[in-house]
């Protein structure tokens, strides 16, 4: 969400764009609760075959899941909370956090700033078949 998401992604529909500005992140994180650190996120392929979109389906029909499209690319958002976080939300191995979470945390993708904008987001087949319907007629659903 984002991703990715938190969680802060919602059901089907274009998200609007964070507009609060910050003077740096590094400002946010002692106030945040580590909504970035809530998920999980990973890039899967764009949905081409039936088998694929079948896949997605799958997918949302698991709780805490998401698919999302941001970039023309597809993801899958998974919610669960970082082993290394105290009770209270901090990071227990902050100098030593890995990449990903060094590299998250711009204004455009900070959680605590607003909702991240993503093109499609989808939290149930339901919602994903409609989707479908209206932009493939291929598809077996």
């Amino acid at each position: 969400m984002a991703r990715r998401g938190k969680n802060s992604k919602r059901s089907s529909g274009k998200r609007k764009r964070a507009t609060r500005k910050i003077s740096s992140l590094g400002d946010l994180c002692p106030r945040c609760n580590a909504l970035c650190c809530r998920y999980i996120t990973y890039q899967i392929k764009t949905p081409k075959y039936d088998v694929d979109f079948d896949e997605i389906r799958w997918f949302l029909c698991h709780e805490g899941v998401c698919v999302y499209v941001d970039e023309g690319k597809w993801h899958l958002q998974v919610s669960t909370n970082c082993k290394k976080l105290t009770p209270g939300g901090r990071c227990t191995i902050y100098e030593n956090r890995p990449e990903v979470c060094r590299d998250h945390g711009t204004e455009e993708d900070c959680e605590f700033t607003g909702p991240v904008d993503v093109e499609l987001c989808f939290h149930t087949p339901e919602a994903f078949d409609r989707w479908t319907r209206e932009n493939y007629r291929f598809v077996r659903i």
